[in-house]
């Protein structure tokens, strides 16, 4: 009696069940009413699969939710996301900080009108120098897309880069 949505892919619902889940990959992330129609579901899925369960629904994709009912809030975490993410791609802490997303011209104050800097003509990197960036703007635009927010603006501009990267790019 499950149906995958016709609208919106990865969403399934039962006929008559007050119940609903996305199947991502091998992640299930359920809604339901009442206990007996979720455990419905399982009983389903282990006619076919090994799974496990987690009934506080603390993780799904790789997030960690922390549900407050009384606020209706949920709070999202991806804890070991970022410092995993500078292990893998070997980026050591900088000695000075940067405590803003990226570069920008500095206003010229007093000037009537401002104006961008033109910007100089640099030779493209290697493939391999291209196919890292790449990874590295997947690997955040999946922690910024989930989690945080604020790093999308500097991560579009070096999408909008990633094409034919340079060294600034880098």
């Amino acid at each position: 009696g499950y149906n995958q949505s016709l609208h919106t892919p990865g969403l399934w619902t039962h006929q008559w069940r007050p119940i609903c889940f996305t199947l991502v990959v091998d992640d299930f992330g359920v809604k339901y009413v009442g206990k007996e129609h979720a455990e419905h579901l399982v009983r389903v899925i282990e006619e076919h699969y090994q799974y496990t369960t987690d009934w506080d629904g603390k993780r799904y994709l790789g997030l960690t939710f922390d549900w407050d009912y009384e606020e209706r809030k949920a709070h999202l975490s991806m804890l070991e996301y970022i410092p995993n993410a500078l292990k893998r791609f070997r980026h050591d802490r900088p000695k000075k900080p940067q405590n803003q997303p990226h570069a920008h011209t500095p206003p010229n104050y007093g000037a009537k009108t401002q104006y961008v800097e033109q910007e100089k003509e640099e030779p493209e990197v290697s493939s391999d120098t291209k196919k890292f960036i790449q990874q590295v703007l997947g690997t955040f635009l999946y922690y910024a897309r989930a989690v945080d927010s604020t790093m999308l603006v500097a991560l579009s501009a070096i999408a909008s880069e990633q094409a034919r990267p340079t060294a600034k790019t880098l």
